[in-house]
């Protein structure tokens, strides 16, 4: 049976970026977070009659993060979620150190 571990590599990548990224500017860059920033412009604009609909979605954009955890473990098991884990701190003290 073939081994898809190296289906992790990516996405473990691209979360330690997005959370070195963070940790330097204070910006949260990942896609959920550029979500809840444009979220943020419009709140002013919600009125009462979609404030049901703009919570929702805004919950679910905070929620969007757990969701690919969730997903490693479905696919992967545990021990796919201690590789991504694994990865996801090297490629974050990684783009930390080299992100000036």
């Amino acid at each position: 049976m073939a081994s898809f571990y190296h289906a992790l590599f990516l996405p473990a990548g691209f979360n330690g970026l997005f959370l070195a990224i963070a940790t330097k500017t204070g910006i949260d860059f990942s896609p959920s977070g550029v979500g809840l920033m444009i979220f943020d412009i419009f709140q002013p604009l919600v009125n009462e009659q979609n404030v049901f609909l703009f919570r929702a979605v805004e919950i679910t954009l905070l929620l969007l993060p757990w969701v690919s955890y969730v997903i490693v473990v479905i696919k992967f098991g545990v021990k796919g979620l201690v590789i991504f884990g694994i990865i996801l701190l090297v490629s974050y003290v990684f783009f930390n150190y080299f992100l000036n």
